[in-house]
């Protein structure tokens, strides 16, 4: 120190993890050592302890006249009181998301690689509006004073007594002011919260989603009866796939206010119950994905448009799904600003599309597969006759070219797959006729969604005579045909649905549904397997 000393804020972090039944009286002692020439007044001093604060001001008893050497405060130290999140864990090295709630554990990896965090939060309980403490909030917090009015007269439109949360992620200097003066600041309070972290940033973020603060549409459903305004939900992915076993249950403590919002003694409303409930931790989410190729994949698609899908064909495990360009999903933790969003929604790379789900694209030479594997059971190509490709082929008057010019000669199947002839299947995809191709695509996956969970997921498009004439008006032509059965023209697929066909030929037939969590292990320790399903 160098001068006159306004204010010195002492910071402490708890690193003990005490059951919610340990109330127990803890005590501090803090030494701030200060040269002996550079002993000065100290008017104010405000030391945190975990979720607590302490404002002592300096007299003889407390601090030691004006030099503060030694302080020993003794605080009761509880458990703070919020929504408590669920882990979910990869089958690579380290943990692919984790919530961090305070008191309640810490987010192991496979190497241990996680910590916990805290976020402090301010908000407004009391239904009434005392303009000095909006204009002193607005100062300490950088905020328009009218807008702050404004902003707080519409969130209590839903409950005027539910905390409404001004601002998230409060610094320690924003901390300090506010708990200086929250004496005099009328239905304000400071809250701890946990909030979610994504070590992995935009690793697998498609797969994985993100939470984001709960919509009025979203609070009008019934699923969501028990959530309140402000408290955070799945938006996509496995966050919201699992919200309700990620989530746990609230705790809730109790706190006789005036009617200024201001706290005062309990002892008033003697004879009532105000026990306090502690928050119980969400479930634990075990991913199938395996984060070394999920890694590997992401830099495959490094500065590209596109998406890369594994899975096991053991299975139906999802072990990579990679979608590029991604996003860093903590950008959702605390309140996105409007123009933040319209910025990202308006981005011209899409980073918030998962094109392994959404994206729908002309299969191409994969979809010669399905052609094939029809021909096959409906016995219309034998394996080993061989059929002539010149390069070219003509359907009346207009020519249908292979991809080699020059063509691949005398070929039969097995050869016409591993060449790619497009000749081959103009032929065979006439002999079968569109709406028997389409009855073999739709077995193998194709047309339809996977059920893997994403409400966002496309089933894509595998097109039949009856489809062309309800959609577009007309009748379905035979070089129709000659296109779907080279995978171009009307037929569309996601890349899931890609590797869905690729698992099922792998497997002689089985398809499985795409499984993204192997087991939900909840608090308790209660386990629920998640097991393959045959579709």
């Amino acid at each position: 120190f160098s001068g006159p000393v306004e204010a010195v804020t002492i910071g402490f972090t708890e690193r003990s993890t005490p059951t919610p039944s340990e109330q127990t009286d803890v005590t501090f002692k803090v030494h701030v050592d200060i040269a002996q020439a550079e002993r000065v007044p100290v008017q104010n001093l405000t030391v945190y302890i975990g979720s607590e604060f302490c404002t002592f001001y300096p007299n003889a008893t407390e601090i030691g006249g004006t030099l503060c050497s030694s302080i020993t405060i003794t605080k009761s130290s509880g458990v703070p009181y919020g929504y408590a999140y669920g882990y979910m864990y990869g089958s690579g090295t380290n943990t692919t998301g984790q919530n961090n709630t305070a008191y309640f554990g810490y987010g192991y990896g496979y190497n241990n690689t996680l910590s916990n965090e805290l976020e402090y939060t301010v908000t407004w309980t009391t239904p009434d509006i005392d303009q000095d403490t909006i204009n002193a909030l607005a100062d300490i917090l950088g905020f328009n004073a009218e807008k702050l009015k404004k902003w707080i007269k519409n969130n209590q439109r839903w409950s005027p007594f539910v905390p409404i949360k001004l601002k998230e992620n409060l610094s320690w200097e924003e901390l300090a002011k506010i708990e200086e003066r929250l004496r005099n600041l009328s239905g304000v309070d400071i809250e701890l919260e946990p909030i979610r972290t994504y070590p992995q940033r935009e690793v697998a973020c498609h797969l994985i989603g993100y939470l984001g603060e709960i919509s009025p549409k979203e609070l009008a459903q019934e699923e969501f009866k028990d959530y309140h305004l402000g408290d955070m939900v799945g938006k996509s992915g496995i966050e919201k796939i699992y919200e309700h076993q990620l989530r746990g249950i609230d705790g809730y403590k109790f706190k006789a206010v005036d009617a200024q919002g201001k706290e005062r003694s309990s002892e008033i409303l003697k004879g009532l119950n105000l026990n306090p409930q502690p928050p119980k931790p969400g479930a634990n989410i075990y991913l199938t994905i395996d984060l070394e190729l999920q890694r590997y994949a992401q830099k495959l698609l490094d500065g590209k448009k596109g998406a890369i899908v594994m899975l096991s064909v053991k299975n139906g495990d999802v072990l990579v799904m990679a979608s590029s360009p991604g996003f860093n999903p903590e950008i959702f933790i605390n309140r996105l600003h409007p123009e933040r969003w319209k910025k990202l929604e308006q981005d011209p790379t899409h980073p918030l599309y998962n094109r392994a789900v959404q994206g729908i694209y002309p299969p191409g030479s994969v979809f010669k597969l399905v052609v094939a594997i029809a021909g096959l059971e409906e016995g219309e190509v034998a394996p080993f006759k061989k059929i002539k490709c010149k390069g070219i082929y003509w359907l009346g008057k207009k020519a249908f070219g292979c991809w080699k010019k020059n063509g691949h000669g005398r070929i039969n199947l097995e050869q016409a797959i591993i060449q790619s002839c497009d000749v081959y299947f103009y032929q065979l995809g006439l002999k079968l006729g569109i709406d028997r191709i389409a009855k073999y695509a739709n077995l193998l996956g194709l047309g339809l969604r996977s059920g893997i969970g994403f409400k966002n997921e496309k089933s894509g498009l595998i097109p039949t005579a009856y489809w062309k004439e309800k959609f577009k008006g007309e009748k379905w032509n035979p070089g129709d045909t000659l296109n779907c059965a080279i995978g171009q023209g009307y037929v569309l697929v996601t890349p899931l649905q890609s590797a869905l066909l690729a698992m099922v030929i792998a497997n002689e037939g089985k398809l499985f549904k795409p499984r993204v969590a192997l087991r939900v292990e909840s608090s308790e320790g209660d386990i629920q397997e998640i097991p393959p399903q045959l579709i």
